[in-house]
């Protein structure tokens, strides 16, 4: 995803107080290529500069094998099966 973080006003207007951001944002699930061209695409048009990009990877983190930890989470999966 990838977020428009600038404002209506411009990131280096003096009118900060009364700047609204832009509210543009881009989601797209396996290509990054077309968030890329159409994150130039927004900042062509209007001249934003300032964008937020959120990536959203699945992780799964484990102890190590051998560790204490391990030991029990392997018991309770025995147990629970």
């Amino acid at each position: 995803m990838v977020v428009c973080r600038d404002t209506l006003y411009g990131a280096s207007d003096d009118r900060k107080e009364q700047a609204q951001p832009c509210g543009w944002s881009f989601t797209v699930l396996d290509d990054k290529d077309e968030a890329d061209k159409q994150q130039k695409a927004h900042a062509d048009a209007t001249e934003h500069r300032f964008f937020l990009e959120i990536s959203r990877c699945p992780t799964v983190v484990t102890p190590p094998p051998g560790s204490v930890l391990a030991g029990r989470l392997a018991r309770r999966e025995r147990a629970s099966r």
